[in-house]
């Protein structure tokens, strides 16, 4: 990402500089530096912008479609997630049993599938990006090699 790419990304989300550095966790005149191309843009948080960039183009996509929001949906994202594991998982299976059944949520699924560019992956550290860049690296393989492949990394 090059620091004009960046401006126009954050510009993008509405976000003023120092509230855009507040969200990377660096000082305001870090990002000053990458926009202007004094410094290099560390790629974890060009990735971090891509994909907050790319998620707003798709909010705003569906929102011009004409297809309504869900109100679980949009409920369901004013609630924080809870803390530990076990309440999280059971929050996000409660999402997705509701995303399955839900007219509403299948023909916004339906749309976004034939009509937008698919998001990148959520940036992620430690070990989570590790699985999240070995997974990139299984699906670009093959079909056929993606089960032996796959069942390697896991016993390994």
């Amino acid at each position: 990402m090059t620091g004009a790419e960046l401006r126009a990304a954050r510009e993008g989300l509405a976000l003023p500089r120092a509230a855009l550095a507040e969200e990377l966790g660096v000082p305001e005149q870090q990002v000053w530096d990458w926009e202007s191309g004094v410094a290099r843009i560390p790629s974890r948080s060009a990735a971090l912008v891509a994909y907050k960039a790319a998620l707003a183009r798709r909010e705003a996509a569906m929102e011009s479609s004409g297809l309504p929001a869900c109100t679980f949906v949009r409920e369901w994202n004013a609630q924080p997630m809870p803390p530990g594991t076990e309440p999280q998982l059971r929050r996000l299976e409660a999402l997705a049993r509701h995303a399955r059944s839900c007219p509403t949520c299948v023909a916004r699924d339906l749309h976004a599938r034939g009509h937008l560019p698919p998001l990148p992956r959520r940036p992620a550290g430690g070990p989570a990006g590790v699985v999240g860049w070995a997974w990139d690296r299984i699906e670009a393989l093959p079909a056929w090699a993606r089960p032996p492949i796959a069942g390697g990394v896991i016993v390994t």
